[in-house]
């Protein structure tokens, strides 16, 4: 083993890339393609990566560092020169074809076609590594849409490429023990080399095919890297400096937060939603979210309210200029929102949703990002100030149009959530969800959080995140001592006093009494039978078009909306004044 494979050749930063249920032959394409094929045609690649074979899956780990390089090399290459994505994209889309056809003529590979076959194969994976990271570099880092839709579109047409070439492989079984330089060996009927292979360590001069017994060292070490990466990440220092710069992106003062009944996998999705989505449909950038999952179960969700405010603002005035733009995006959503109801109908089970797993969780992601360009235009032009009658008038129908769509889709994420939960995958990440995610009985269990600091997607430990969680609350309840009022959106008008009836989580409901103020986050379509007596309605979040909103002016309560933190600054039994005329909560007396 140790005249085989040097150690000290594989990346400090070597993680976790993909896992997948491919045959031995693939990987072998796939590991000389990555140190050889791709530096050769692309013009940079990777200096090793390695397949680890267990069971029926396939581990594949790679340098992170490596991989970022190469996206930002590809993509800024078609950043500056819009010919080289052009041509990418159509070598991939002719290559796709090329592929698909082979395996369509040929039902298994002879002396007169495997050159043929290997030479596709050997020139395909440069081009597809390319394309996809060319793309997610541009939707990270540009405004230019021509080109990232080019890239989209022959990324759309290649990704089964892989699956299908791997189908064509297994369906021969005489290919079982074969790899890219035995294929010419399995032709002239010579001994096989590769049977028993339990990994694949690949490195521009030689890749290794290594057994059970030689593969233990080089599993143990990556292993020892994960195990060292996580230990960094929850480090006291590494900590420290995040949890600085978490503190920083989120004043006090400008921070919003809300909690919501969500799961893990929902969260996962929404923030793919905030570092794809967003930016790819809309041009906004997110440098932060934080999904915290506490004891209770429950998820806090924070985020920049200077960044939302932005965001507002941008697609607030857009929808106000525009109403093409307006009926665009309401258009869009009602489609999506149709869609994933049918999609929850017809996809019942488990089984059902893993082949259509992909087009779910990307219209999932976009769904969101659309929900909440309707919310928050509406939010915005809602409370700005505009003097001009015409434009006024403009605005308020504007606010109408987006509050029909954002009425026919306020039930999507319960009726989703209710989805996850009964198939038993809510504690998963996207990424995670494939045939053997129910054998990994921890992750089922598990209380992760989810971190977006920059570009990255972190998904937490209970032990990182209440790290993160502690110091957030400490900073805000030293704010909290300087006030004795919330200010918010009056929406519902009216003056009135009474008791507070804080309820954080739905078991909560259940103690609201006639004559209490309801103080909550925001309220949902489970609150409807439970308030219709309550004194007044103050929340966290929400706007004119949000469900409080639209609640409290049917049932002509008092409400006050947008306080950002009546639920931490009232308490159970706290006497209060609610000034639904000026959007002012007042804390007259503590429980």
């Amino acid at each position: 083993m140790k005249n085989r494979v040097k150690l000290n050749k594989i990346p400090r930063d070597s993680q976790i890339s993909w896992k997948r249920e491919f045959s031995l032959l693939l990987c072998s394409f796939l590991a000389r393609g990555f140190v050889n094929d791709v530096p050769k045609i692309i013009g940079r690649g990777f200096s090793n990566c390695v397949f680890v074979f267990n069971k029926r899956e396939v581990i594949f780990y790679r340098s992170k560092i490596e991989e970022e390089k190469f996206a930002e090399f590809v993509g800024k290459r078609c950043i500056r020169d819009e010919k080289y994505a052009m041509k990418i994209s159509e070598r991939l889309e002719s290559l796709t074809d090329l592929v698909k056809t082979f395996i369509s003529k040929n039902r298994a590979l002879s002396k007169e076609n495997i050159r043929a076959f290997v030479n596709y194969l050997n020139e395909y994976l440069p081009y597809h590594l390319a394309v996809y990271w060319a793309g997610d570099y541009i939707a990270h880092n540009s405004t230019n849409k021509k080109i990232l839709q080019r890239l989209e579109r022959a990324w759309k047409y290649n990704e089964l490429t892989y699956p299908i070439v791997d189908l064509w492989i297994k369906k021969q079984k005489k290919l079982k023990d074969e790899t890219r330089d035995s294929l010419n060996s399995y032709i002239s009927s010579e001994k096989r080399r590769s049977r028993g292979t339990k990994a694949i360590f690949a490195l521009p001069k030689s890749v290794l095919f290594l057994n059970y017994k030689e593969s233990e060292s080089l599993i143990k070490e990556l292993k020892q890297i994960e195990d060292n990466l996580k230990e960094k990440d929850s480090g006291v220092s590494i900590g420290s400096r995040i949890i600085k710069e978490i503190i920083k992106r989120l004043p006090h003062e400008s921070a919003q937060y809300s909690v919501r009944d969500i799961t893990l996998l929902t969260c996962s999705i929404f923030t793919e939603s905030h570092i794809v989505s967003f930016k790819k449909i809309f041009g906004v950038n997110f440098y932060i979210n934080f999904w915290y999952k506490r004891k209770d179960g429950q998820i806090v969700f924070y985020r920049s309210g200077s960044e939302y405010d932005a965001f507002a603002k941008k697609v607030g005035v857009r929808c106000l200029k525009d109403a093409n733009f307006t009926k665009e995006v309401t258009n869009i959503l009602v489609r999506m929102t149709d869609f994933i109801n049918l999609f929850l109908k017809e996809n019942n089970t488990l089984n059902k949703l893993l082949p259509r797993r992909h087009e779910f969780f990307n219209t999932y992601r976009d769904f969101f990002a659309y929900h909440q360009v309707v919310y928050w235009a509406g939010e915005y032009l809602t409370k700005a100030r505009i003097e001009n009658k015409k434009q006024k008038e403009s605005a308020s129908g504007t606010v109408e149009i987006l509050g029909r769509a954002y009425k026919y889709n306020e039930k999507v994420v319960p009726d989703v959530e209710g989805y996850f939960i009964k198939l038993g995958i809510g504690n998963f990440v996207y990424s995670e969800i494939d045939k053997n995610m129910l054998k990994n009985k921890k992750r089922i269990t598990e209380r992760r959080s989810i971190l977006l600091l920059g570009k990255e997607m972190r998904v937490l430990s209970s032990f990182e995140a209440d790290k993160i969680g502690k110091a957030i609350r400490e900073d805000y309840e030293e704010y909290l001592k300087t006030i004795k009022e919330v200010k918010g959106l009056g929406v519902s008008k009216g003056i009135v006093t009474g008791k507070v009836r804080l309820v954080l989580d739905l078991s909560k409901l259940q103690n609201c009494q006639e004559g209490d103020v309801l103080v909550t986050t925001m309220t949902r379509p489970q609150f409807n039978n439970s308030i219709r007596n309550v004194k007044a309605i103050v929340t966290d979040e929400g706007s004119m078009l949000c469900h409080a909103s639209m609640l409290a002016r049917e049932f002509n309560i008092p409400c006050v909306v947008g306080t950002k933190n009546a639920t931490k600054l009232l308490k159970d039994g706290d006497s209060v004044e609610v000034d639904a005329d000026e959007g002012v909560v007042k804390l007259l007396k503590r429980g």
